[in-house]
């Protein structure tokens, strides 16, 4: 079963039930054993050998090389693009590259030069959307890059929020869509086929820089721009872990919309109790497995089943 995550409830936010229903995404397939636990390019080994230690979920990035047109998806590839050309900063492959060299950008190669770069290793969302409907429960929440400074980026999310539901992977593939009206262009373009839309999930980042501080204390006001307009375009909400605190609770109560709140980065148990304790149903970490194991004793000493039924 995938994570099942329950929608932000400020009568039910006790950790102890929000652990017997949390989602814990692995932040870029990280996380494995060892002293490289996270890497640049995402295989889909990776994914596999982190989903049989008990990983389900996994948050990860995507981009769009310059020859892509939003036509195919394969055009579309797992990667984050700043860890990307701090990789291949001195890539011999790309030595020939005259964008590379002018401004060591990822959107300014070619498909040919990506998969030169990677060694032909990096992971295509075809194939991730492949891996998804294979294997049992996996969860993915993707976030396509580019927002805001790529022309072409509405176009690719569109095209990839088709493939999830073409592919009826609607419940177990979730979408960053930057902003309010990139969510709503989705919903709309989806919506003149003429029957229903699918129940896509679409959600937005809140982040806790240049937000304005908290009247008492140095906590940021990160509810501060929210409005109950805006939070009705997503499904769910994913707030930086500084952004998770009594201030943004608060709003989401005052605004009466109940939403997915998918709570990003946190590595610790400790960190992981005091946002399931403020309403958080799934967190993004580097720790995965260290995070499952605490919900696991936290389910075996009897407090989950108490409280919660499980």
């Amino acid at each position: 079963m995938p994570p099942s995550v329950a929608s932000w409830d400020a009568s039910s936010s006790s950790w102890e039930c929000s652990a017997a229903r949390v989602g814990v995404f692995s932040h870029g397939a990280g996380g494995l054993p060892g002293p490289s636990s996270a890497a640049a390019v995402v295989t889909e080994a990776r994914i596999a050998e982190l989903h049989r230690l008990g990983v389900r979920g996994f948050d990860l990035d995507l981009f769009f090389p310059l020859d892509s047109a939003g036509a195919g998806s394969r055009s579309l590839y797992v990667g984050h693009p700043r860890r990307l050309r701090q990789a291949w900063a001195r890539s011999p492959a790309l030595a020939t590259s005259r964008e590379w060299r002018r401004n060591k950008s990822v959107f300014g190669l070619t498909s040919a030069e990506v998969l030169r770069a990677s060694g032909g290793a990096l992971l295509s969302a075809d194939a991730l959307l492949a891996l998804a409907s294979r294997l049992p429960g996996l969860t993915l929440a993707l976030d396509l890059k580019g927002g805001g400074q790529q022309p072409r980026y509405g176009a690719h999310l569109l095209y990839l929020a088709r493939q999830v539901a073409y592919r009826n992977l609607t419940e177990r593939v979730w979408l960053w869509a930057g902003t309010a009206s990139a969510a709503k262009a989705v919903h709309r373009a989806l919506s003149r086929r003429g029957d229903a839309p699918p129940r896509l999930r679409l959600g937005r980042t809140i982040l806790d820089v240049g937000a304005p501080r908290l009247a008492h204390g140095s906590e940021p006001d990160c509810a501060a721009a929210l409005s109950a307009a805006e939070v009705r375009s997503f499904a769910f909400l994913g707030p930086s872990l500084r952004c998770t605190n009594a201030a943004l609770v608060s709003a989401l109560g005052r605004l009466h919309v109940g939403r997915q709140l998918l709570v990003w980065v946190v590595d610790s148990p400790a960190e992981l109790f005091e946002v399931l304790a403020r309403g958080a149903s799934a967190v993004v970490s580097n720790e995965p497995l260290l995070l499952l194991a605490a919900l696991r004793n936290a389910s075996d000493d009897g407090r989950v089943r108490r409280q919660c039924g499980a």
